[in-house]
């Protein structure tokens, strides 16, 4: 956080404010003499947090047999620490809803707190944590430094409604030096909430890197993953949420140590908060989540699946007849999406009958759309042209280059090795990054993100849609941990049985 923006929080007078309740559990948490009729006596005097305090201790997590019906039956079913978390999350939940901004859509806010928040204590249970409450509570109010920088620096959020999450925080980290995830530490640290708390919410955009670190802290994981998934499901985007539950399924699996089922899991949860917040977040969650797989399946196999003479199979060769036919893009010259599905078949059904490698590069250029705004669309071309191009001069005869769509491209690397691949990545995020396109009168650098997994005897990968999901998946986490990097897929952790076998 820059010193401009220190001082103008520290001078705003409009910032979100800690409401009375939230203030006095805070209080008796810490002194070292309370017990549960202290909580108690707090709580009863707000009929809407102690309603939502007997509703969640009547939720199949804390149900004993018989319903609670009275705010000490409730607060002694779920214990001082969760009363606590759970009584600090309606409170600050009502008081973030109540709060009056016209800068920003606090309805969409809102509603991507309430999911996370359902969806990072799910993940806290499936993963055994000790303090799912704490997740639950510290989702929610992830998002806190918005409001905070709506008041502190209002012309930021003027657009707010029509950006996306993470072009958000990129705008603000522009601006501000940090996003707004370290703005609502900050406040959260005024408010003298829970050191855990104000852990967890300064982390919460470190999604990336916290699940590509051995060790990382799971919680802190619940909520990053959290935010992700919950505006995948409330956009309706089905891929990014296949995205988020296959390394939901992965990380369960690693855990349990067995194939994990989540979705029905997380659709009750929102089903759950949508109760106890009298929301309504997502239509049919379940039936969204279950559509994404198959949205997945269609997007990473193309309908076109025309296979040519499979007596031909050196690759200089192949090339040869992909160009006498006019397979290949038209713009980059590259092959183009349905015959690089065709080739891909090939050479997998190849590669497991000759128990040889076959590695697969998902290459995506960095702000592309920042090109084509700057610079215009045809500059945009002169850039593709060029990648196609360096790719084709880097690979060589090693494999295939493809354009898969837009930015996209694809290599397969017959016979490679991981290693061997990554070298390879590693060798064009340098050239692309010291190369320069030169379009009319502009001189355009680009960077690329890069996304490799690798078919091989010891492979979990059954079919081309695992290999081409998962080299999806790893060109995503290069793009989520700062792009201009290659990162391989079994760096990632996977579901114990793959996404699926091909067809």
């Amino acid at each position: 956080m820059n010193s401009d923006l220190h001082g103008a929080l520290a001078a705003c007078k409009t910032l979100p404010t800690l409401p009375t309740v939230a203030a006095q559990i805070i209080e008796l948490s810490s002194q070292e003499d309370y017990g549960l009729s202290d909580i108690i006596d707090i709580v009863r005097n707000d009929i809407t947090i102690a309603t939502k305090l007997i509703a969640s201790a009547n939720t199949p997590q804390y149900y004993r047999g018989e319903p609670a019906v009275e705010i000490s039956q409730a607060v002694s079913r779920l214990g001082f620490k969760s009363t606590m978390m759970i009584a600090l999350s309606f409170s600050l939940s009502v008081k973030a809803n109540s709060e009056e901004q016209s800068e920003i859509d606090l309805l969409s806010l809102w509603r991507r707190s309430v999911a996370s928040g359902a969806i990072a204590r799910l993940l806290a249970r499936e993963l055994g944590l000790k303090d799912p409450e704490a997740c639950f509570l510290a989702a929610l109010v992830q998002d806190i430094g918005v409001l905070a920088l709506s008041q502190a620096a209002p012309q930021t959020y003027s657009t707010l409604s029509e950006t996306s999450h993470e072009a958000l925080c990129a705008a603000e980290k522009a601006a501000f030096e940090c996003d707004h995830s370290a703005v609502g530490a900050w406040i959260l640290e005024q408010w003298k909430l829970p050191s855990e708390i104000t852990e967890l919410v300064a982390s919460s955009h470190d999604f990336a890197t916290l699940t590509l670190e051995a060790g990382s802290r799971k919680d802190q994981w619940c909520i990053a993953i959290s935010g992700l998934l919950a505006d995948a499901m409330l956009a309706g985007d089905q891929f990014q949420a296949a995205r988020m539950v296959w390394l939901i399924d992965g990380v369960c699996g690693e855990n349990n140590g067995t194939e994990s089922n989540i979705v029905p899991l997380i659709a009750d949860a929102v089903r759950e908060a949508e109760a106890l917040f009298e929301a309504q977040l997502v239509q049919e969650p379940i039936a969204l989540l279950e559509a994404s797989k198959e949205k997945l399946f269609e997007v990473m196999t193309d309908a076109s699946r025309d296979v040519s003479d499979d007596k031909v199979t050196q690759l200089e060769k192949r090339v040869s007849m992909l160009e006498r036919q006019g397979q290949r893009d038209s713009l980059t010259g590259a092959i183009n999406r349905g015959h690089f599905h065709a080739e891909l078949d090939r050479l997998f059904i190849d590669s497991t009958n000759t128990h040889r490698p076959l590695s697969l590069m998902f290459i995506d250029a960095d702000h592309f759309k920042q090109v084509n705004d700057t610079y215009g669309h045809l500059a945009g071309d002169e850039v593709l042209k060029w990648l196609a191009s360096a790719f084709t001069e880097l690979v060589g005869e090693k494999g295939l280059v493809g354009r898969y769509g837009g930015e996209e491209f694809v290599v397969i690397l017959p016979n490679a090795a991981e290693k061997d691949a990554m070298l390879l990545g590693q060798d064009v995020c340098d050239y692309v990054r010291d190369g320069t396109v030169t379009a009319g009168d502009a001189n355009i650098q680009v960077t690329v993100s890069i996304g490799i997994a690798t078919f091989d005897p010891d492979s979990k990968l059954r079919g081309t849609r695992d290999l081409i999901f998962a080299a999806d998946q790893a060109m995503y986490f290069a793009k989520q941990s700062g792009r201009d990097l290659c990162i391989v897929a079994s760096a990632l952790p996977t579901p114990p049985q793959a996404v699926a076998a091909a067809g």
